[in-house]
């Protein structure tokens, strides 16, 4: 049985609600953390061409176009652009600047971020052979690719290679051998872009453009919390797909009348501290509270509901359920994307981040100095030195 929530959000005008004075420092601060986070221009162009040679150079060895598929942080535009659109414009587009993130296409990169692409191998190939051929060719722009470690999933058909090339950008390639299961992960792809456009679309309808920087502030801010505390606990897209179950969860209700990555912040370190808690909650606790992520799944389809759980041995699970049932995937084989987590350290690490960025709880401005002072070091990393090529 799931506890569904409203997702609906009436457009009602700003001006009702008197922003004023509050929401042009909200948005000011909004812009500022995009600006800090945002990847520079010099990661930007590094990544959009190590996509497209990685793209081009797997089609050079047979592969037809749509058996290669572009996902995660490059593929994810500010606007709703197709992760074709978004390369094709890429070497155009002004990532870091977030003062046109309505004219032109940005995307969620960090200086942290890598590319991500998918592979569905032919009939009889196989992934050794390939990432063999793929990493003895010369791509465009004398590229090269160098094997750094490889990982092997049975239980999905897929082989997931990580490799660097010579101009300093990783490269995770994952080689499906299985059509179905490479449908399956192209629909969850699919899931969680859609939800992730629709949170993004409710917001501004709720609240402007205002509506618009807050989600992608509050996005930069989830993948830097992952990178500061937690990234043998949990990843930036698994904090994303939960801080947007947040969002429906504590945003996206008729007593919420201003906006601002600072508070969504705030309220995804509340929520993860008690999902995550090593302990149940007391029968006293509020409601809000009740739910425990030892006795409880989430359901991130269709806006995000509480659902049974379905595995005895996940610590924790989020799934996109509509997307296994459209596919015809058994409940036994859902792909878990809480599937490694480490919840008590989830809600330790939530713990200590709002004793140190929320210490007032009446001065939201003075948060961001303390998160920002705490981050830098860590999302601004200098560049590794090349080990391999020219």
């Amino acid at each position: 049985h799931a506890e569904s929530f409203d997702l609906s959000a009436t457009a009602v005008s700003p001006a009702l609600w008197g922003f004023g004075a509050a929401k042009s420092q909200q948005s000011s601060m909004d812009r500022e953390i995009i600006e800090t986070l945002a990847a520079s221009q010099e990661t930007f162009r590094r990544l959009a061409h190590a996509s497209r040679a990685a793209k081009i150079a797997l089609m050079s060895l047979g592969l037809a176009r749509e058996q290669v598929v572009l996902y995660g942080s490059l593929s994810m535009g500010r606007t709703e652009s197709t992760p074709d659109a978004l390369e094709a414009s890429a070497f155009a587009s002004q990532c870091g600047s977030p003062h046109r993130l309505r004219e032109v296409p940005g995307c969620f990169i960090t200086d942290l971020s890598d590319v991500d692409c998918a592979a569905l191998l032919p009939d009889q190939w196989q992934a050794g052979a390939l990432i063999e051929r793929f990493t003895s060719a010369i791509g465009i722009d004398h590229t090269e690719w160098h094997n750094v470690h490889a990982t092997v999933v049975p239980r999905f058909s897929v082989t997931q290679w990580t490799m660097v090339s010579n101009r300093g950008a990783h490269l995770d390639l994952s080689c499906f051998t299985d059509p179905v299961q490479f449908a399956q992960f192209n629909a969850r792809q699919n899931a969680f872009r859609e939800i992730f456009w629709s949170t993004r679309r409710q917001l501004v309808g709720r609240f402007g453009d205002a509506g618009g920087d807050a989600f992608d502030a509050y996005i930069y801010l989830l993948k830097a919390f992952a990178a500061l505390t937690l990234r043998h606990a949990l990843t930036s897209f698994q904090a994303i797909c939960l801080g947007i179950f947040v969002v429906h969860r504590r945003m996206l209700d008729k007593q919420c009348r201003t906006i601002s990555a600072m508070t969504m912040m705030k309220r995804f370190l509340i929520f993860c501290r008690h999902f995550f808690s090593c302990e149940p909650p007391e029968i006293t606790a509020p409601r809000q509270w009740q739910h425990w992520h030892g006795t409880r799944a989430i359901d991130l389809g269709g806006g995000g509901h509480f659902i049974e759980r379905c595995s005895r041995r996940a610590r924790s699970e989020l799934y996109f359920v509509d997307a296994e049932v459209s596919e015809g995937v058994q409940e036994a084989d859902w792909m878990n994307v809480l599937h490694n987590v480490e919840p008590h350290t989830i809600s330790m690490a939530a713990t200590g981040a709002l004793d140190r960025w929320y210490s007032s709880s009446k001065q939201m401005k003075g948060s961001w100095p303390r998160l920002k002072r705490d981050l830098l070091p860590v999302m601004k990393l200098e560049p590794e030195p090349f080990l391999y090529g020219r």
